[in-house]
């Protein structure tokens, strides 16, 4: 194991342990102001510790099986920083009224900065210690918050760069509204007013502004905080597309015809185009290094300081032992293909005659044989199309002779 390794797993590995001790030693405070008993403090420590350790399995698993999203899998003390955010406002909750807590934007924060599961899981667990805390609430209570959460991060779990947030938050603030008044509202033992509407509207306003604040965060921080990068790097001028062009002629216009059909596919199949056109840019360059392998292209990924979301589908494309997961590495990798058969018959002879039906069934059929698509997410319905938009770029492979 390399240095660099060993020093983040123990890095990791050292705040893991201040989490669990953080969140032990802050629940046995807030417990001793709170609870009236020594059974009661001892119950939420123990299953504050428990809750804890079961979020660091959940959070280290799906980032070691790379199911965060994003670059979250490098950020634990991002994930961490609003979970403790979350911890503070469970210290408060118990003085406030239970039908103003805005437990619907901690879901989705520790939703948005880990995944799905961890949202689910670190979100309950905050819960659980809010109503521990609170003497005499219902089930009730922890059933409307929970469920407000998951509908919300449910909402939300199709997020990508487009950041369409507007029906996501309006359903989201709907449920809870909903929620509150069959769990709240219709118990209250008066009759109905607007009074009691007060708490419960406030709740819904102050979560949607929260909700949109944490949003505004997240598409700076995580979703699109390589928008700019890519607007640098997918330009033929930039500095490694010229240098490719000056010392690699033919490599350069090959990634050039190959982006402009992964372009057309990613958009058509609703892929991330960005990333894929930036792959296929750079899918020659480890050339400039001497060798266009793997280890090369790292290094001038590294250098140059390359989204996470390129590099992995780079890594897919050229590292020996890797797999086609990714549906940008297939696409990439299949018009790579086609555009290489083409100049290579081309390059035999300029006034050759393809049936480029033909040469993209024989690739495809090639590479699903070899199994190529074993382990990628691509469905049936886009492989077809993917096909198809192969097949009818008979005009565009003419300029190729």
């Amino acid at each position: 194991m390399e240095e660099k390794d060993k020093k983040k797993w123990l890095a990791d590995g050292v705040q893991s342990l201040l989490f669990v001790i953080v969140n032990g030693g802050l629940i046995y405070v807030y417990s001793y102001v709170y609870m009236d008993t020594e059974y009661q403090i001892l119950r939420n420590v123990v299953m504050t510790v428990m809750g804890s350790l079961l979020i660091l399995y959940v959070f280290w698993s799906c980032a070691v099986n790379g199911r965060l999203d994003y670059d979250n899998h490098k950020k634990f003390g991002r994930f961490t920083l609003f979970y403790y955010l979350g911890l503070v406002l469970v210290g408060v909750f118990p003085i406030l009224p239970y039908s103003g807590w805005p437990f619907i934007v901690i879901f989705m924060a520790l939703a948005l900065f880990g995944n799905m599961v961890c949202g689910i899981t670190a979100g309950s667990v905050l819960l659980m210690i809010a109503v521990f805390m609170t003497p005499g609430l219902s089930a009730d209570v922890f059933i409307l918050y929970f469920m407000s959460g998951v509908v919300a991060i449910s909402l939300f779990q199709n997020l990508d760069e487009s950041f369409k947030v507007g029906i996501p938050i309006l359903l989201s603030l709907l449920f809870l509204t909903v929620s509150e008044t069959a769990n709240i509202i219709l118990f209250m033992n008066e009759r109905l007013n607007m009074e009691m509407f007060v708490i419960p509207v406030t709740n819904v306003i102050v979560s949607a502004i929260m909700l949109i604040a944490l949003l505004r965060v997240y598409n700076h921080l995580v979703a699109n905080k390589y928008q700019d990068k890519y607007q640098v790097i997918n330009d033929q001028e930039y500095p490694l597309m010229v240098e490719l062009k000056e010392k690699y002629k033919a490599e350069y216009y090959q990634t050039i015809h190959t982006a402009y059909l992964t372009g057309r596919i990613a958009k058509r199949l609703s892929l991330n185009e960005e990333v894929t056109k930036a792959a296929t840019y750079y899918l020659k360059i480890g050339n400039l290094k001497g060798e266009n392998n793997w280890e090369n292209v790292y290094e001038i990924c590294k250098e140059h300081r390359f989204p996470n979301e390129v590099t992995k589908v780079l890594f897919e494309c050229l590292a020996p032992s890797s797999k086609y997961i990714e549906k940008e590495t297939v696409v990439v990798l299949f018009a790579d293909a086609v555009i290489a058969s083409i100049q290579d018959i081309f390059s035999k002879d300029k006034e050759a005659v393809i049936d480029y039906g033909k040469l993209v069934d024989d690739i495809f059929q090639q590479k699903i044989d070899s199994g190529f698509l074993s382990d990628n997410l691509l469905t049936y319905s886009e492989l077809q199309t993917m096909k198809k938009i192969f097949a009818e770029e008979k005009l565009y492979y003419d300029f190729l002779r």
